[in-house]
């Protein structure tokens, strides 16, 4: 339990990652601390016989798992070309979102699931909801993605060994995620608002305004 927060550490782990902080993050799997033999053993042996990570005092992770599914199935979505072909397929590709930032955060810690489970109950959660409602609502899509996570939790037993290279390669790689969605959201489907009160695409008034006389001079 990290000080000052209680029952937050995967909050301010997730937060060591993203600001470059992993002291205390990679100490015990770059052996940088020691842990005597007996004790990993009666710890794993702890968890063991716990039968796995409790789900309702886990709350705070629960949260987390909605709003970053929720965020990540709206950074996709609104990043989908909307008046194009794609958008036929967004059914397909949006709840990929929703399984990633559901389980990301089911990740942090001592805990750990497979991502099966948040695709399962993205792609379930996503159907029946546009089956009975004609639309999704992002929260609750997230939060049935959420509950089907909760049934692969398990201990995270052994330390992976992970380099500093790969540590930085996914870092970089998510950033650079980030920015292709954020970029393609700004390119196709952004608009700004004419002084005569029509809506035209930024990248048309862009494209306008490199053509226009005014520039070319």
């Amino acid at each position: 339990m990290e000080e000052g927060l209680p029952d937050a550490g995967w909050l301010t782990s997730f937060w060591r990652l993203i600001t470059g902080n992993h002291s205390e993050s990679t100490e015990q799997p770059n052996e940088d601390v020691s842990i005597p033999p007996t004790e990993e053993n009666e710890l794993k042996q702890l968890l063991l016989s716990s039968g796995g990570p409790e789900v309702l005092s886990n709350w705070h992770r629960l949260l987390g798992q909605v709003l970053f599914g929720a965020l990540y199935r709206g950074l996709i979505y609104y990043a989908i070309p909307w008046d194009s072909s794609i958008m036929s397929c967004a059914v397909l590709i949006i709840p990929l979102g929703t399984a990633f930032g559901t389980y990301m955060v089911s990740n942090v810690g001592r805990q750990r699931s497979h991502i099966c489970y948040s695709l399962i109950g993205a792609y379930v959660s996503e159907f029946f909801s546009l089956l009975l409602f004609k639309s999704s609502n992002p929260l609750l899509v997230a939060g049935i993605s959420m509950m089907f996570s909760t049934c692969g939790w398990k201990w995270r037993l052994e330390n992976e060994d992970v380099s500093w290279g790969k540590l930085l390669l996914t870092v970089f790689s998510v950033y650079c995620l980030l920015v292709f969605l954020c970029g393609s959201y700004m390119y196709f489907n952004a608009t700004l608002e004419t002084e005569d009160g029509e809506s035209i695409k930024l990248h048309d008034a862009f494209n306008n305004f490199f053509n226009s006389p005014a520039w070319q001079e």
